[in-house]
């Protein structure tokens, strides 16, 4: 009788401890497949991006794109040129992080 109640108890020791291993296990590779998905995110995100260079030559506004200086849009105001971007790239967002000389400050005039 003894010895039926050790191996009872021994077989729920080793049932909890298999479970317990199990769950560890099954914790890591969410924890993975999260990191997997934050980091296609974050890949996700900047490929909707771009940032921008503009330049004002002769009253006009030109924007590239800084990474590989693909000519984005030319205009007169902020709000011509916001108008031609969401026509053209509607999905991405275009942030202007330079300028040639004071072509930033200019342009925010445009508003």
């Amino acid at each position: 009788m003894f010895d039926f109640i050790i191996g009872i108890v021994v077989g729920a020791v080793l049932i909890l401890l298999v479970q317990w291993i199990i769950v560890i296990a099954l914790q890591r590779h969410a924890n993975m497949q999260v990191k997997e998905l934050e980091q296609l995110l974050k890949q996700h995100e900047n490929s909707q991006n771009i940032r921008a260079r503009v330049e004002h030559v002769n009253g006009c506004f030109y924007i590239y794109d800084s990474k590989t200086d693909e000519f984005l849009v030319q205009g007169n105001s902020v709000g011509e040129m916001d108008a031609i971007l969401k026509q053209r790239w509607p999905e991405k967002t275009i942030q202007i992080a330079e300028g040639v000389g004071n072509a930033v400050q200019q342009l925010k005039e445009t508003r």
